[in-house]
């Protein structure tokens, strides 16, 4: 039977943990059976390696009225972000893995991510051991071996385990001067199990690990659903898509992006509810099928632990129902708000676009008075350019002023100069010249445009025959697949008048 996980778990590693430190110092929390109140007391400590042995071995302490027996120990190894490295070295988890009987475990949960399971039993005449595994990844995993002594039936059986865990609260377990930014599983966990009073015969069953995880996770569930409602409250009195008379709307007109942003991660943290949710009801089902199976390998102190746990597991069961619900509906008023917040975004883009289409308009108006200006200016310089013209004529030494008689008082004759002639003679043919290389130039563009417009008629001219011609092989191709299936359906059936079987050669042949 072990064969198979062995297969399993060396072909298959999804966690790849980081490596494991150099740290010596065990952090285990243990539950203490007090037998004068048969009540449960929970301590956390640290095992250095001058007392680690003793340790190991230790299952009672104190003596009449203040005897108390061990019922469950874990041991807590945290992964540290920062450093990538596990809280433990890699030679105390091997002794920790053997003497607890969970070698096969911890090769076994690397498998998979998030569920619960058995390992096959451990029977020798000394003890019954059987192995568990369970996985929430990336937050928390967790092994332990619940055993039964057969030598000695008043020795209480013991369940103990490793906890793999991650935890940005503190790098030191015990360490309660500094709080880290944010709780973690490891912290979160710890607390739990100090303040809630535990009864003996439930810390008994082999399925007390598992009761702790689900009551952990649901409670975890409904922190972050608390934390998801209030904020998406915000978000609609933001936004105004709700009908409840409570919220004070102060309008959505900025930051609507973070608001967009931040729902979407609400809707991602809902998934991880609903998950956990799942997880939550494997690993109740896993306590009723348990307590079943180890019915027979169980005492009467035992059963009484896995009854109870089968009825706490059933109410949590029904709790959990519930906390889906609610789930769902958290999730809707999400998704509503997600798609209002689009809606909002593209209101508020269009308007900003229509606001952008008014400052064109304006931009277009100022151009256009611009352009009226420049009219305007040409105008006055057309006004102008013949005075000027003729200043500049009467200006250029073309005429011959020192010969003219200024006594005759009826003639306003000016002789020529020479240079008359050749100001003419240059100035015609250059302006003639400047006049058709102008002209040249446009037709030059209007060929340029013609071209490319007779270029692009034809591509679109090749596309649409391109498009016939396949519509007309498609066309082809289907009529001659209905001719072969008509063919075929003729040779398959009997000829009128016979009743035989079809030539099978001549079907196979013509598919």
């Amino acid at each position: 039977m072990e064969e198979i996980y062995h297969t399993i778990s060396t072909a298959v590693d999804l966690w790849r943990l980081p490596k494991h430190s150099e740290n010596d110092i065990i952090v285990a929390t243990e539950f203490w059976l007090q037998h004068a109140t048969n009540k449960v007391s929970v301590e956390t400590r640290k095992i250095g390696p001058e007392s680690r042995d003793a340790w190991l071995n230790k299952r009672t302490k104190g003596t009449g009225d203040e005897a108390q027996s061990l019922l469950t120990r874990f041991v807590w190894l945290v992964a540290d972000d920062n450093s990538k490295k596990i809280s433990l070295s890699s030679p105390v988890r091997d002794i920790l893995l053997e003497r607890f009987g969970l070698g096969l475990a911890d090769k076994y949960f690397k498998t998979f991510y998030s569920g619960v399971t058995g390992l096959p039993r451990v029977s020798t005449p000394e003890l019954d051991q059987r192995a568990y595994a369970f996985c929430y990844a990336p937050k928390i995993a967790a092994i332990w071996s619940h055993t039964v002594s057969k030598e000695s039936p008043n020795v209480e059986t013991i369940t103990e385990g490793l906890i793999f865990t991650r935890s940005a609260l503190r790098k030191d377990p015990l360490d309660t001067s500094a709080p880290g930014e944010e709780e973690g599983p490891l912290r979160d966990l710890q607390r739990f199990l100090e303040v809630v009073p535990w009864n003996a015969n439930a810390c008994r069953s082999p399925t007390f690990p598992p009761y702790l995880f689900s009551l952990m996770l649901s409670r975890q569930m409904n922190d972050t659903q608390a934390g998801i409602t209030k904020s998406i409250q915000q978000i609609e009195s933001r936004t105004g898509y709700h009908e409840f008379a409570n919220r004070n709307e102060i309008g959505a007109s900025n930051g609507l992006a973070e608001l967009s942003a931040r729902a979407s991660g609400h809707a991602a943290k809902l998934a991880s509810v609903k998950r956990k949710g799942q997880v939550v009801e494997k690993l109740l089902d896993f306590i009723t099928e348990t307590v079943d199976e180890e019915a027979a390998y169980q005492d009467r102190d035992l059963h009484l632990g896995g009854d109870m746990l089968k009825d706490n597991a059933r109410v949590l069961q029904k709790r959990l129902e519930m906390q889906r619900i609610e789930v769902e509906y958290t999730l809707k008023r999400v998704e509503i708000q997600i798609q209002a917040l689009f809606h909002l975004i593209s209101q508020y883009d269009s308007i900003n676009n229509y606001e952008l289409s008014l400052w064109t308009k304006d931009i277009s108006l100022t151009s256009q008075r611009d352009a009226a200006s420049m009219k305007t200016l040409a105008v006055v310089t057309m006004f102008f350019l013949p005075g000027s013209f003729i200043s500049a004529l009467f200006s250029t030494p073309l005429f011959d002023w020192d010969t003219v008689d200024l006594t005759q008082r009826d003639s306003i004759g000016v002789p020529l100069t020479p240079q008359f002639r050749l100001y003419w003679a240059v100035t015609v043919p250059l302006t003639l010249v400047t006049f058709i290389l102008y002209s040249l130039w446009l037709l030059s563009l209007a060929k340029q445009r013609q071209t490319i417009a007779k270029q692009r008629e034809e591509r679109i001219g090749q596309e649409i025959s391109r498009a016939y011609e396949a519509h007309d092989i498609n066309g082809q191709k289907e009529a001659e697949r209905q001719r072969i299936a008509r063919t075929r359906r003729r040779r398959t059936l009997p000829g009128e008048g016979t009743i035989g079987e079809p030539d099978v050669r001549k079907v196979w042949f013509d598919a």
